[in-house]
């Protein structure tokens, strides 16, 4: 296999579009078979790195194996969110994702962290009239820190609330359109952190109201024909940003088997599983809607989306496997600046 940064994201991407399209239960064969193969290479390469006495003498070998194995991941996370990962296997051939060793965590962060430094040091020194003091430098690079300077980190990741808030934020944007009881002007959070659901949704404390409620404006519109083709492609284009939203959430909860607090994990995966639920009739009132119209096909919720009975199953799995590591709650927490909570 051609181990390349080009090759490696043409790989994955390739390889995902394989995976959607599949209708066998698991991976198929070849993807099963490059997958191992690229998971070989990077625990080959685990090993090597370990052995580096200066990793500054490194600095382009790490570079290439963190892109490597977020690849890896990112491709193992959405066959995990497709479903095609069996989980009643319990062999050497199993697909797992690669939950990397402090020392070589260590390794590639101080990577990052000097190449982040000698780029804002080469940058003062060519740009002295733009940084007068120490002051003005030192806020530079905070600032770049901040706002995902290092492209390839491993902890440069949306976490799952920050994700969760920003696209289904979009969907509301879109639907407020057709919709007068959406209200984005004063969002609040609860007790608990999460979203008021009152304050985004008139006359409703909870998301599963909030998509009757809407499900029945979409039909009322049906009904008394308020709608022209294009209208009703742009409430299709909503569905289809909330459709997106759940695809997202689901492969998050993917990426997060196996090193997640496991009551973290169940209550998210539960809140995923409600409003799944809670959205459907919304869907159909979706397909309702452009069941007549030829030039719009209806979004509807993609069945793997739905199928995330697996998800706990896997996780516990992956959980006895890396059961002697830290979980961190790196991905289902936040990890930013606060962000509102959806659930």
């Amino acid at each position: 296999m051609n181990y390349s940064k080009n090759y490696i994201k043409h790989f994955t991407d390739k390889s995902k579009a394989l995976i959607m399209v599949s209708r066998n239960e698991f991976l198929d064969e070849e993807i099963h078979k490059n997958i191992k193969t690229l998971e070989t290479a990077i625990n080959n390469k685990i090993s090597e790195i370990k052995q580096y006495k200066n990793p500054e003498e490194h600095f382009e070998d790490l570079d290439h194996f963190t892109e490597l194995l977020i690849n890896y991941n990112d491709l193992v996370s959405y066959a995990i969110s497709q479903d095609k990962i069996n989980i009643n296997s319990h062999s050497n051939n199993d697909i797992n994702p690669i939950d990397i060793d402090e020392t070589t965590e260590r390794c590639i962060k101080y990577s990052q962290t000097k190449k982040l430094t000698d780029g804002l040091n080469s940058i003062v020194d060519e740009n002295p009239d733009k940084f007068n003091s120490v002051k003005d430098t030192q806020k530079f690079g905070s600032y770049t820190s901040s706002s995902g300077g290092v492209s390839k980190s491993l902890d440069n990741v949306e976490s799952y609330d920050e994700y969760s808030y920003r696209t289904f934020n979009n969907f509301l944007i879109a639907i407020s359109e057709f919709d007068d009881y959406v209200t984005l002007d004063s969002i609040e959070n609860n007790k608990d952190g999460s979203i008021d659901i009152s304050t985004i949704y008139k006359g409703v404390d909870n998301f599963s109201d909030m998509f009757y409620e809407m499900s029945a404006v979409v039909d009322y519109l049906n009904e008394k024909n308020y709608l022209n083709d294009e209208q009703k492609s742009q409430i299709n284009e909503a569905m289809n940003k909330l459709n997106k939203h759940l695809e997202g959430r689901k492969l998050k909860l993917a990426q997060a088997v196996g090193k997640e607090n496991p009551e973290s994990f169940n209550n998210a995966l539960k809140d995923f599983n409600s409003l799944i639920t809670a959205s459907e009739k919304l869907f159909e009132a979706n397909s309702s809607l452009n069941k007549n119209n030829d030039k719009v096909k209806s979004v509807n919720v993609n069945s793997n989306v739905k199928k995330s009975t697996n998800l706990n199953k896997i996780n516990k799995k992956f959980s006895s496997i890396n059961k002697n590591k830290k979980k961190n709650n790196a991905l289902l927490k936040k990890i930013s600046k606060p962000k509102k909570r959806l659930i």
